[in-house]
């Protein structure tokens, strides 16, 4: 795994898969999720050139991974879900494989955190409720 920032012409979202080609560096991204699990089965939505798409800084990187491999298997980790920032953190896989085990386990936690963000909002609505009608019956009294 290689974390590598990039410059994408559109906004992508926290999650989104890429890919680069080793013959033509070519860049593209898929509007589905990991849940499809089969590479052949994600639409490919061209994003550009790798050298416009990723930082002069990150080239060197970006082509020490093509090098190794013939395709490499990227995920958007916009953490802050801004989809209009300009810059775009992306790990780098060799593997499809490896990318969907990673994927797996991010959207996992991911979940996880929005579940508790939703009980705890949950319990903070229900402890506002109560207390306004600990109030309406001091009033009554």
């Amino acid at each position: 795994m290689t974390k590598v920032t990039i410059s994408p012409r559109k906004s992508l979202a926290d999650g989104t898969l890429m890919w680069i080609y080793a013959n033509n560096k070519k860049v593209y991204y898929s509007s589905k999720g990991h849940e499809v699990n089969e590479f052949n089965e994600h639409d490919s939505n061209y994003l550009g050139e790798v050298g416009k798409v990723c930082k002069n800084q990150q080239l060197s990187v970006v082509a020490d991974l093509l090098k190794k491999k013939d395709r490499i298997y990227g995920i958007c980790m916009n953490e802050d879900n801004n989809q209009n920032a300009k810059d775009v953190d992306v790990l780098f896989f060799s593997t499809w494989d490896k990318l969907l085990n990673y994927a797996e386990t991010y959207s996992n936690e991911t979940e996880k955190i929005v579940q508790r963000k939703k009980e705890e909002k949950q319990k903070w609505l229900e402890q506002g409720r109560r207390y306004l009608k600990n109030k309406e019956q001091e009033k009554e009294i």
